[in-house]
């Protein structure tokens, strides 16, 4: 294969590829080296490339669009995308019934219309036909109603379902009945304009000075919670003398009486007056039948248990304790519980007095009308620390001193307690 040059000014140059496929080579001005061209006798197109076949249009890859890209798009984003959207992918797809946009014939989104399914109440609608309710009212889905019995499903404790222009809403209803939210520390409800009002679990029995009462957010119970551990607390039960809170009770581990008298036997050593006895209670003419001490004995000292006292004028007849040494204690109290039923002065006298290591001091005593009718056990409490002594004693006695006095059963004591505080061993 030759190549066609003019010696003299023209440098030819050859590819190895051009020389084995046979084709004309290129050649180089020298004048101008960056002019090229193709071989000589040889016809161009003019749109650059090595071929004598072409459109003449300036665009090497033929597609006719004058681009280089290749694509026939004359945009020339070079997407290889016709379209121009520029994505270079497949269109996107068509609209659903769960795409999130109102489309298609949709009259709210992706419900109404033909394609997609009813819209519930207050979705946009034209008919009733696009509203699962069957109404259509202002371009709005509203639950639709004939009679109060289709509007039943809004029946609560305190609200009722009325028909209303055709749509069912709710009013007040049960006013003052009885009403229940579900909370479980709520209860005692009551309907108040619509509405259950209740009132809070009332857990106050556990409250004390060691303790507070609180509801159980899970079971609705009341529980106690320990509060003010080691503290000094007011509310001991018994004969405490220093208590403080342990463990949410109120108590005192050295607490004790230093007498105490439940009359179960006589085996103190009481001196009993005429009419006067120890043993169990009897009921008659106003006497009890069972006697304080929560214990099996039923044991009183009483005038004539289970009988009236005999009506007969006499002198002052007592039941005296033994001898109970308080000297040096910081107080004194005694307490006891009595049942008395009595005529009044000067028909029948009743009193209780303290020996003081030298004479008897009254504590009480009955005066004129009216009588005394206790119907239950009373309890009472005396601070006698000011007469605090080694040979200290207590005495309840009566008399008769005029004729005509009423039948009576006169007195009735138990549980007799003596101790540095007020409280009664019967209690404990």
């Amino acid at each position: 294969m030759a190549c066609n040059a003019r010696p003299s000014l023209i440098l030819t140059l050859c590819s190895s590829a051009v020389l084995v496929s046979g084709s004309a080579c290129s050649t180089v001005d020298d004048d101008n080296p960056f002019l090229t061209g193709i071989g000589q006798n040889e016809v161009g197109d003019g749109d650059g490339d090595a071929t004598t076949s072409g459109d003449g249009d300036g665009d090497p890859e033929g597609d006719g669009d004058g681009d280089g890209d290749g694509d026939g798009d004359p945009s020339g984003d070079g997407d290889g995308d016709p379209s121009g959207d520029g994505d270079g992918d497949e269109p996107p797809p068509p609209p659903t019934c769960d795409d999130g946009v109102q489309n298609q014939d949709e009259t709210d989104v992706d419900c109404g219309g033909l394609i997609c399914g009813k819209c519930e109440d207050g979705g946009g609608c034209v008919q009733a036909d696009h509203c699962v309710s069957g109404m259509c009212v202002g371009n709005k889905c509203v639950s639709g109603c004939l009679g109060d019995v289709e509007c039943a499903y809004l029946d609560e404790d305190c609200l009722i379902g009325l028909c209303t222009i055709g749509v069912c809403n709710q009013f007040p209803a049960n006013q003052g009945k009885a009403c229940a939210t579900g909370e479980v520390c709520m209860d005692k409800g009551k309907c108040e304009a619509g509405a259950c009002i209740e009132e809070e679990i009332d857990c106050s029995a556990g409250d004390s000075d060691c303790s507070v009462g609180a509801c159980d957010l899970l079971t609705g119970e009341c529980i106690v919670n320990e509060i003010n551990e080691g503290m000094p607390c007011s509310d001991a039960p018994g004969c405490s003398i220093a208590p403080f809170c342990s463990a949410g009770v109120c108590d005192d581990p050295d607490a004790s009486a230093l007498f105490y008298e439940p009359f179960a036997n006589n085996d103190a050593g009481w001196t009993l007056g005429t009419n006067w006895a120890i043993g169990p209670a009897v009921a008659g003419c106003g006497d009890p039948g069972t006697d304080h001490t929560p214990t099996a004995d039923n044991g009183v000292a009483g005038v004539v248990i289970g009988g009236c006292a005999p009506q007969i004028i006499h002198p002052y007849y007592c039941l005296t304790s033994p001898i109970i040494d308080t000297s040096g204690l910081p107080a004194v109290w005694m307490t006891y519980y009595r049942d008395l039923y009595s005529d009044y002065t000067p028909y029948m006298k009743n009193t209780l007095e303290v020996f003081n290591g030298n004479s008897w001091v009254m504590l009480f005593e009955t005066l004129g009308p009216p009588g005394v009718d206790d119907q239950n056990w009373m309890y009472f409490g005396y601070d006698v620390s000011a007469h605090a002594n080694e040979a200290m004693r207590f005495r309840w006695c009566y008399n008769i001193n005029s004729g005509g006095v009423f039948a009576r059963g006169s007195w009735n004591v138990d549980d007799v307690t003596v101790s540095v505080t007020e409280c009664n061993g019967g209690d404990l």
